[in-house]
């Protein structure tokens, strides 16, 4: 049985790990910084998230402090790699008990939607700070803001209105 100090400190590690270490920056982010960025961003589209979506969208990286982050392109193009990760994941939740289930499939719409929002704020910044490193990354995940918006508009309401004006439009 895992103890609850073992518990805070696979917890509390998870958040100290770098993010994009595979590309140059100008301003180093750590997973912390982006849990916290997407969990304000989640619960600011969707005001009626449960605790345990928030707590699931806080600790979304939380196994990275194990794995390390192992780059969405990686995983994109080497489909092995993203099940050997999974694989891992689905070990260390097992042994730490820690992430709590989506409270609906909306919510966990939700957080990738803020997720893609967080990385997008995060390239703009670096865009915006000169490293033109990111700059196809802010369209992309514009792109893929609109496809889970276009794939669900039916019924997700007040979260998409609140998409759309954070992406700027009156509709995708």
């Amino acid at each position: 049985m895992t103890t609850i100090k073992e518990k805070v400190d696979f917890a509390l590690k998870g958040g100290t790990v770098e993010r994009f270490h595979t590309r140059p920056l100008i301003h180093r982010q750590n997973n912390a910084e982006h849990q916290y960025g997407v969990v304000t961003i989640a619960a600011l589209l969707d005001t009626e998230l449960s605790k345990q979506s928030l707590l699931r969208m806080l600790w979304h990286d939380v196994h990275e402090g194990q794995t390390g982050d192992i780059p969405y392109y990686s995983k994109l193009n080497w489909p092995d790699l993203k099940v050997a990760v999974t694989k891992a994941e689905s070990e260390l939740d097992a042994k730490y008990n820690l992430l709590p289930q989506f409270a609906s499939e909306q919510d966990k719409i939700t957080l990738k939607i803020a997720e893609y929002f967080d990385v997008m704020i995060f390239c703009s910044k670096e865009t915006y700070l000169g490293n033109t490193e990111f700059l196809g990354t802010i369209q992309e995940c514009v792109d893929l803001i609109e496809t889970l918006v276009m794939q669900y508009d039916t019924f997700y309401g007040t979260v998409f209105l609140n998409t759309y004006e954070l992406l700027d439009r009156k509709s995708v």
